[in-house]
């Protein structure tokens, strides 16, 4: 892949940051809510709460222990299939908490008590 392609104006991360300086500076910049990634992966319930307030809607009750999503056509064109598994997703997170985890505290493994993954 050509790094225009990811970085150039018309780019996949390119596009998105230009639209996000837009809309950062821009007349709607009162109507811009940025979320974190992280956060809302660790806690959705609070974050969702969050946006739910600055939007001005009452709080869905969200049942978050049955999260099933679906983006494989998508994932597929992008040439990287099973990127936005959920599981992946959370694998891939603990994956790089216990590289991390490892270096601070080597005889204690971490765990991950919502899907149960373990270092391999």
């Amino acid at each position: 892949m050509h790094v225009n392609n990811v970085t150039g104006p018309l780019g996949l991360v390119g596009y998105a940051l230009d639209a996000l300086r837009q809309a950062v500076h821009g007349m709607q910049a009162s109507r811009l809510m940025l979320v974190q990634y992280e956060s809302l992966v660790e806690n959705p319930g609070m974050v969702l709460n969050e946006i739910y307030k600055f939007i001005g809607q009452d709080a869905f009750q969200h049942d978050f222990d049955n999260v099933h999503q679906e983006a494989v056509s998508y994932d597929e064109k992008m040439g990287a299939p099973g990127l936005h598994s959920v599981l992946m997703v959370c694998m891939a997170m603990c994956k790089l908490r216990w590289e991390v985890f490892a270096r601070i505290k080597p005889d204690q493994p971490p765990f991950c008590a919502k899907h149960g993954c373990k270092p391999t």
